[in-house]
């Protein structure tokens, strides 16, 4: 066998090893996969469901401030939600009730704090029927992922309590951001495992219509699980080092099966190939390791390269899930390029049992389609060009039309406890209480200076001013009834009257304040994103000429930070992405030409998966989708996998198709050699793929929804419009500057 260049030799050394030594490989792998089976069942436990947050955001610098230099119990809280559809608040039996909470609450190690309508009797804490109150619980400031692990502790410290209550038709709910996340984790691990079954049988299903066998139908799906448990013991271990998002493992999970499935076909179907050209085994198993190896580590490279663009976007959570996912499609190549033809090796016999299936299912082959409709391109290249191109470029049109949109928990599904407390809050028209504003405001000297509290007294009426605002706490809000002047006089006094929001709101020096701002909706957290943007960009310039520094923090500036963070380096992360993948594929076909092709194609692939998520979760235009906000890490999720999984498609043809140019043949016939090779396990890979993506939809939280939708049509358009139509149309019209500047060898 002759083989060229440095990756050939390393292949074809790679093939020989295997070859000599199967069961090596084989034992060797088997003990990866125990050690790595306990980690990957206990990694779901440790992953959290908050972003992680953006380093040196403005929202951190507020969290460490109230950290250091307040008293403040409330900047990490969540709400325990009683109802009882007979009893009112004011009943003796309603006050017995949530004193048995407030007993278990008060025990719990990180409680700080505790408010009720029976500590501060004000109507925000009752329901207009007076039938509904709740429980403000203030926790000691902790990392997200231990607080949400806090969740469940606390739940079933309360639960023999609540059982109890429930007998008596009380209903208890506890909720607030950090129960939400706990909640969507709860939902996305056992939503991605009924996913991943559904997977498995219908996969298998397509595969054995694929390769006509039980046993061809058999090893991918070893592939793909192998890599799905080595995939999530990696992400477990990342878990115990840094912030790890929940939805790490759904996309991993995605991400192993779609990938694991595709490389393992491809090389199953190349081997079958080969065995035609080679009457040893073992002259089968190299070529095989030479030719599918090489097109499957480039893809495998090009695909990392997409997914290492999370990594750079200064997001802890995206950086998990970037670097989880690239670690995925490692192992992925690794499985396939030694486990898999290691097992061939020995089980090649099983490839067509029973034969009888195998003679039959093995006439069904899309290439039978794909063959002549070649040749009709090839025919008229123009025309065909300018068609494809419009129906990419129709479809791709509603992504300008992208609109970035906050947390909605109507998404989440109705059984679940933080969303039924949430609910209640609701209809209280306090449910803002769950995700308020922390501002802090900073000077120089004392912050009770006349000027000082002219300038908050004035800040504090803006804010409250607001219609969608239902509480603005703050120094500045005591006793908004006196005029200006009694109230400098009178400061004295009402520190002694008043003795609490001082303590809780002012830092030690008197230098710093701190503001809640609370709306009256949660449905308005879109709206109080935008207002701390309002407020950075207004607010913090019209007091500093006053002498006064403005932070805008809590849950919506963290979530603002979010969203700069995330569209900040996008630019900078899609030329990288575009620039590395040029390369590899350059360096891979030897063409500037296709490369170039290639990267191209692929944005209108990314383009058109932008419009249709519009289209049907924007939009609604979907029967039985309803219109949900579309999430600021969206995009960018699907920009860096869509990338790297249409490369995959990119190279399995043009690898082929270069074969067939490098024995001397023109490039029509090159092509349409190329697509009759390949169209069968192209169209059998991206049938599966697309399979692997909409099982996800099920999954019940939005994003990885609108990811599992997204990843679907666009791996449909590039397996068909792109790489069946438009590629041999270009390739047609580019002729002899194809191969520039590689050689025939």
């Amino acid at each position: 066998m002759r083989t060229t260049g440095l990756t050939a030799r390393g292949l074809d050394h790679l093939g020989a090893l295997i070859v000599a030594h199967p069961w090596r490989w084989i034992a060797g792998w088997l003990v990866v996969l125990g050690l790595a089976l306990p980690l990957a069942l206990n990694a779901p436990q440790h992953l959290s469901g908050a972003n992680g947050g953006v380093h040196n955001s403005e929202a951190q610098q507020v969290e460490a401030l109230i950290k250091s230099r307040f008293d403040f119990p409330f900047a990490e809280s969540y709400q325990v939600v009683i109802h009882h559809p007979n009893h009112r608040v004011s009943d003796p039996s309603f006050r017995k009730a949530v004193g048995q909470l407030e007993q278990i609450l008060k025990q719990q190690p990180d409680t700080r704090a505790l408010e009720s309508w029976y500590h501060r009797p004000d109507p925000l804490w009752l329901s207009a029927d007076q039938h509904s109150t709740f429980l403000w619980v203030g926790q000691a400031v902790a990392p997200a992922e231990v607080l949400e692990r806090r969740v469940g502790e606390i739940r079933a410290a309360l639960m023999p309590t609540l059982q109890k209550l429930r007998q008596q038709g009380f209903e208890v709910f506890q909720t607030g951001m950090n129960p939400v996340i706990y909640d969507v984790g709860l939902v996305t691990a056992s939503s991605t495992a009924t996913a991943e079954k559904d997977v498995f049988i219908f996969t298998f299903a397509l595969l054995l219509l694929a390769f006509g066998s039980l046993g061809g139908a058999l090893l991918p799906l070893v592939i793909a699980a192998g890599a799905m448990v080595l995939g999530l013991a990696w992400i477990g271990i990342l878990a115990r080092i840094m912030p790890v998002a929940v939805y790490a493992q759904s996309i991993s999970s995605m991400i192993a099966l779609a990938v694991g499935i595709d490389y393992a076909l491809l090389f199953v179907w190349r081997y079958r190939e080969e065995r035609l050209h080679h009457p040893e085994q073992a002259a089968a198993i190299r070529a095989t390791v030479l030719h599918a190896g090489a097109a499957i580590l480039f893809a495998g490279l090009t695909f990392m390269i997409g997914l290492g663009g999370l990594m750079f976007a200064g997001i802890t959570s995206l950086f998990s899930i970037g670097l989880g996912g690239a670690l995925v499609v490692g192992i992925s190549v690794l499985l396939s390029l030694t486990l898999l033809p290691a097992l061939l090796v020995i089980a090649t016999p099983l490839l067509d049992f029973p034969k009888p299936w195998a003679r039959h299912l093995q006439r069904l082959r899309p290439s039978r389609f794909w063959e002549p409709l070649v040749y009709h391109i090839l025919k008229r290249p123009y025309r065909n060009a300018t068609l494809g191109l419009l129906v990419l470029l129709s479809l791709s049109w509603p992504a300008t039309r992208l609109e970035i949109n906050e947390l909605d928990l109507t998404d989440l599904p109705a059984t679940l406890e933080s969303r039924q407390g949430f609910e209640v809050l609701k209809t209280m028209q306090v449910s803002g209480l769950m995700t308020p504003a922390l501002l802090i405001i900073e000077a120089e000297e004392s912050l009770l200076q006349p000027q000082h509290l002219t300038n908050l007294r004035a800040f504090h009426q803006r804010l409250a001013a607001h219609p969608r605002i239902a509480q603005v706490t703050s120094i500045a809000g005591i006793r908004t009834d006196l005029e200006a002047e009694s109230f400098f006089s009178q400061l004295p006094m009402l520190r002694l009257l008043f003795p609490e929001p001082f303590r809780l709101l002012l830092s030690p020096d008197d230098q710093l304040t701190l503001i809640q701002v609370i709306p009256k909706d949660l449905q308005d957290y879109d709206l109080l994103v935008k207002l701390c943007a309002q407020w950075r960009a207004e607010e913090a310039p019209r007091l500093a000429q006053v002498g006064l520094k403005l932070y805008v923090g809590g849950p919506p500036g963290l979530t603002l930070d979010y969203n700069l963070a995330t569209f900040k380096p996008l630019p900078g992360i899609i030329v990288g992405v575009l620039f590395a993948t040029f390369g590899v594929l350059f360096w891979a076909l030897r063409s500037y030409l296709v490369a170039l092709k290639a990267v191209t194609l692929n944005l209108l692939s990314v383009g058109v998966s932008y419009g249709v998520v519009v289209m049907v979760f924007q939009w609604g235009w979907l029967p039985g989708v309803r219109p949900t906000a579309i999430m600021a890490y969206v995009p960018l999720l699907l920009f860096c996998i869509i990338f790297g999984l249409s490369i995959d498609y990119e190279v399995f043809l043009m690898s082929r198709i270069r074969e067939e140019h490098l024995q001397g043949v023109s490039d029509a016939e090159a092509t349409a050699r190329g697509i009759r090779a390949t169209g069968d396990v192209i169209t059998y890979a991206a049938a599966i793929m697309c399979l692997v993506f909409a099982a996800f939809t099920r999954v019940e939280v939005s994003i990885i929804r609108q990811l599992g939708f997204g990843l679907a049509t666009a791996i449909v358009v590039d397996a068909t419009l792109i790489r069946m139509i438009l590629v041999p149309a270009f390739m047609q019209l580019a002729g002899r500057w194809n191969w520039y500047p590689g050689t025939r060898h």
